[in-house]
């Protein structure tokens, strides 16, 4: 499974500036060339970065004494979170390590204190339970919900720690997604193929919409 280093970080850093996703990736995809397959693994893997963000970056820290995430420069920081959501969640894309290998050490031009190997075992040796020590309640919850702590306070101070912690939940709720493929622009089978390379399971139907579970899309749907 590829994966296309330059145009992530470049969106990576884009909203690390303020710029929403959605304007970052219209950005990246006028820079560069890019099929929908790639745009689309692209999207996944940015969303995914920003969503886990506050825990990765702890990850980041832990891993190492010798820098501060907050001392580099956004496009480093940039590629330190692509390898930790890939080392720590995303193994799939594993065996792109090694291209992504190439672009660190143009970015940080073999500074002795940034050797690449080293920073993956460094974060791949960091667990939960370590980013857990010595942390207060908010922090906890901070790392479970990947949110963090300043919401979480702020959601408390203003409503209180129960609808808080329901909203928290909430939000962590995965809801059934439905897709309608325009055939006239792109192939059933082409859309099949990008969604289960990321393990999304599908559900073909055909029900009407009076069933009350979606609409009626004249033909297949893939929920």
């Amino acid at each position: 499974m590829n994966i296309i280093t330059k145009p992530v970080i470049a969106a990576l850093v884009q909203v690390e500036k303020g710029v929403s996703i959605r304007n970052a990736m219209n950005r990246v995809r006028t820079e560069y060339t890019l099929t929908k397959d790639e745009e689309a693994r692209i999207y996944y893997i940015v969303f995914n970065i920003i969503g886990k963000l506050n825990v990765i970056d702890l990850y980041i820290n832990e891993s190492s004494s010798y820098f501060s995430l907050k001392k580099l420069s956004f496009e480093k920081k940039a590629l330190l979170r692509l390898i930790t959501f890939i080392v720590k969640y995303a193994q799939v894309y594993r065996r792109c390590l090694c291209n992504i290998k190439k672009e660190f050490n143009a970015i940080f031009k073999k500074n002795e204190k940034f050797v690449f190997d080293e920073i993956v075992r460094n974060i791949e040796s960091v667990t939960m339970e370590m980013l857990k020590r010595n942390k207060d309640e908010v922090s906890l919850l901070s790392l479970k919900y990947s949110t963090p702590t300043w919401i979480i306070r702020k959601l408390f101070s203003q409503w209180g720690e129960n609808f808080s912690l329901d909203f928290l939940n909430s939000i962590q709720t995965v809801l059934p997604t439905y897709i309608r493929v325009n055939t006239l622009k792109s192939e059933l089978k082409e859309i099949e193929s990008v969604l289960t390379s990321f393990d999304i399971c599908l559900l073909y139907t055909s029900d009407a919409a009076d069933e009350l579970d979606g609409v009626d899309l004249g033909g297949r749907r893939i929920i």
